[in-house]
């Protein structure tokens, strides 16, 4: 299975099809993104704007990926965690053994934490930075995007990791039975 990432679609859902054609997986898995600010003032005007999934699965047909290979998830998640549990979700119905996520070159590190701290070692993860991704982690801070990226990337990895220890000391913490009640003093 070649799942391909919210975001940056237009770099990353060629890259799933040339992964598809290549014959490294028999089918395409697209997740959502969340509807764009003004998507919704668009509509009630009579303006209708493709979502992030319509584009792609355009793209794919464009690029002659077979309607039957690609498998679509419409929940609209709005951060990488909640990605790879809509995508965990996913695999339980649908499982599978191997997995090539498909994701920027600014995005990998983070996306394999989430996605090997969440489906553990069920799947078989193989990060798939998209090769003609024009980010460049040597030079960085001479392109704005760039410098864009890496911050929120590192902001985000700290999120990543506040949250992994919240669940840890929670965990830590957690009473497996309600405590008893007190009882009621004599008199």
């Amino acid at each position: 299975l070649v799942l391909v990432l919210a975001g940056q679609r237009l770099l990353r859902v060629p890259e799933g099809a040339r992964v598809y054609h290549e014959g490294f997986a028999p089918k395409i898995l697209l997740t959502n993104e969340p509807k764009e600010r003004g998507a919704d003032e668009l509509l009630r005007m009579g303006i209708r704007f493709p979502d992030s999934l319509e584009t792609a699965l355009k793209i794919l047909e464009a690029l002659r990926i077979p309607r039957d290979a690609i498998l679509t998830i419409q929940d609209r998640p709005n951060s990488t965690g909640e990605e790879m549990r809509v995508v965990a979700r996913f695999l339980e119905m649908h499982p599978v053994k191997r997995m090539i996520i498909v994701t920027s070159k600014g995005h990998t590190t983070r996306a394999y934490k989430y996605y090997s701290a969440g489906l553990g070692s069920k799947v078989q993860l193989i990060m798939h930075p998209v090769p003609n991704d024009p980010y460049d982690p040597a030079r960085w801070w001479q392109d704005r995007f760039d410098a864009k990226t890496v911050l929120h990337e590192y902001q985000a990895l700290a999120d990543f990791w506040r949250l992994r220890l919240w669940e840890k000391l929670v965990g830590r913490f957690k009473r497996t039975s309600p405590p008893a009640p007190a009882s009621a003093p004599a008199s």
